[in-house]
């Protein structure tokens, strides 16, 4: 459930719902199957008990049938008249060879029309047997148990047994029926034999039953009639559980994973018992799941692609109104959503136009407000460079005016001109200058303050001549140098130097500038670094640099670098990057920069 939960919190809405909506139906659809299942498989197991039992009725109706085609055969065969006058005992003796052969021709004809029977015999009283066969004319049974017990039995069918015809042994099942004389009005005078053929006997029951774990045909007196199971299953074991049965007084029981179907008081006090294992009702009920399960599917499968062409078409206005919301989130203008209908989600669409409308209008007001802002600020601070600046170069012309330095007073004015001619441009050229500017303005700077410190420092300037018409920020490099030279330089006796540097690097304005004055420590140099305004004793210089940042910030906004680095008595380094474009959103490699 956790991996499900997972997935759903990163899908879309219209997976939502398609997952959703797929999980209840098939929830639904499964209960559905189960039940179904359930309710189908016990009308099935219902359905092949009632199918069973009319197969055992049908089988049954058949062998009665069959029971009472014998028993009319039986009373033609015992009504002929030749053969009643041969048996009657009033009649004139006669030969018994003559006997036999006359009934032999008698009882042939009677066997060889009916296509069930092998032969016909006949047992008198006497123990004489008679038969259809030739070859058993002569040959009395009073020996074989069947003869003598012959005599004690009902008519019907008795147990299969073998007999010799046309000099080979087959298997029959005989049907008896006690023989009266019509003339001499005896009782019981003999018993009529049909000898009826195993095979034909079978095909009655068989063709019906096979399919059973074992078929048992028992006549009224106990003996098997006809018995046939599958290879594991003995006629013994089938006998006992007949008669477990018998003894339970039902039709249906079961035992031992069995089902058994008993069909009593047939004709001829016969009994017809089948048996099934389960397995043959559970392959049935196996066949109802199989279908369910198939049903299930296929109906789970079908909603699916219901919902989803359904689910889809419901989202794909949802789906615009998310892609036109992602647009305005990645600064695109002018989005609009186009819904046809009139349903929620149209509305929602009109909604969401008119606040595109709004926020767009906003945002030009707001574009607009905030750059009023940062040009009112960046005059404000332009406006704290140049007292500052104007303060020390007056200075120094005052200084050189004393000393009586004309001519050196003469090129400081006119240098200074130069700087205020530049620094008094306003608008856009009050902010932005060219490198070459720039350059110029830091010469004309420099200027000034070797008239002031004569021999006090050297200076080396080195522009790269492929970035002298990019624009930087006006007045960016002078306090830098102004602080290396008031704060670095300056302050010791010996002869100072300063570096400055302009090349591009790999897309980017690389400014240097460095001085060997006497630098600070650490704690001082993170002070100036965290660009706090101050005006502690050491600390002045910080007011320049603040400013410088706090420009660089409005011009560039993070697409800058600024690095100062410094220790006791080895001077002052600091590295600008800027780049070569406005609004430049390449992120800088600090692989970039190099010493």
């Amino acid at each position: 459930m956790t991996a499900i939960k997972k997935i759903i919190s990163r899908d879309s809405l219209q997976r939502k719902l398609i997952l959703y909506i797929v999980v209840v139906v098939a929830f639904l659809i499964g209960i559905s199957s189960m039940f179904s299942s359930f309710y189908f498989s016990k009308v099935t197991r219902q359905r092949l008990m009632r199918d069973y039992t009319e197969l055992l009725n049908y089988s049954s109706a058949q062998l009665e049938n069959f029971y009472e085609e014998m028993i009319q055969y039986s009373i033609v065969i015992a009504s002929d008249k030749s053969l009643q006058e041969i048996l009657a005992k009033g009649k004139k003796p006669m030969d018994e060879v003559l006997k036999k052969y006359r009934i032999n021709e008698i009882l042939k004809p009677y066997a060889t029309l009916n296509n069930n029977l092998i032969s016909v015999e006949i047992q008198t009283s006497d123990g004489i047997v008679y038969s259809s066969e030739t070859a058993n004319r002569t040959i009395t049974r009073m020996d074989e148990i069947f003869w003598k017990d012959i005599w004690e039995k009902d008519a019907g069918f008795l147990g299969k047994r073998t007999i010799f015809n046309a000099n080979k042994e087959r298997t029959v099942v005989s049907f008896v029926l006690p023989m009266n004389n019509y003339y001499d009005n005896v009782q019981d005078m003999a018993i009529l034999i049909l000898n009826i053929s195993y095979e034909k006997f079978e095909e009655r029951l068989k063709g019906n039953l096979s399919d059973f774990n074992w078929v048992f045909l028992r006549s009224g007196q106990g003996d098997t009639i006809y018995f046939q199971g599958k290879e594991e299953i003995d006629e013994e074991s089938a006998s006992r559980q007949l008669e477990q049965g018998e003894e339970k007084r039902t039709d249906v029981w079961t035992d031992d994973h069995e089902i058994v179907l008993c069909s009593k008081s047939l004709a001829g006090n016969m009994t017809l018992a089948i048996s099934m294992t389960d397995e043959n009702i559970q392959e049935e009920i196996q066949a109802v799941h199989y279908f369910f399960g198939s049903l299930f599917l296929a109906a789970l499968l079908v909603c699916a692609a219901g919902i989803c062409l359904v689910t889809v078409r419901v989202t794909a206005s949802i789906k615009k109104l998310t892609a036109a919301a992602r647009e305005i989130s990645e600064g695109k203008k002018q989005v609009s959503v186009e819904v046809k209908g009139n349903d929620e989600v149209a509305v929602l669409a009109d909604v969401f136009n008119d606040m595109v409308k709004s926020v767009e209008q906003q945002m030009v007001q707001i574009q607009r407000t905030e750059k009023e802002k940062n040009q009112l600020k960046m005059d404000i601070l332009m406006a704290q460079i140049n007292p500052h600046f104007i303060y020390n170069t007056l200075n120094s012309a005052i200084y050189l005016s004393k000393m009586g330095e004309n001519g050196k007073v003469e090129s400081l004015i006119r240098a200074f001109v130069h700087l205020l001619q530049d620094n008094m441009k306003s608008g856009a050229d009050g902010m932005i200058a060219r490198v070459e500017e720039e350059e110029e303005c830091i010469r004309n700077y420099l200027a000034i303050q070797a008239i002031r410190y004569p021999g006090r420092f050297e200076s080396r300037i080195l522009v790269d001549d492929t970035i002298r018409k990019r624009n930087i920020p006006r007045l960016i490099l002078q306090p830098f140098v102004e602080n290396s030279l008031n704060h670095g330089i300056l302050t010791e006796e010996r002869k100072g130097e300063i570096f400055i540097s302009i090349q591009e690097q790999k897309g980017w304005i690389r400014i240097l500038i460095r001085d060997n004055g006497v630098g600070m420590d650490q704690k001082a140099l993170d002070k100036v670094m965290r660009f706090e305004k101050t005006r502690e004793a050491g600390f002045t210089h910080s007011i320049g640099i603040s400013n410088i940042n706090e420009r660089l910030k409005l011009m560039y906004k993070e697409e800058y670098r600024l690095r100062m680095d410094s220790n006791p008595d080895k001077g002052m380094t600091v590295e600008l990057m800027l780049p070569l474009e406005f609004g430049r959103k390449e992120k800088m490699d600090e692989k970039d920069i190099t010493d």
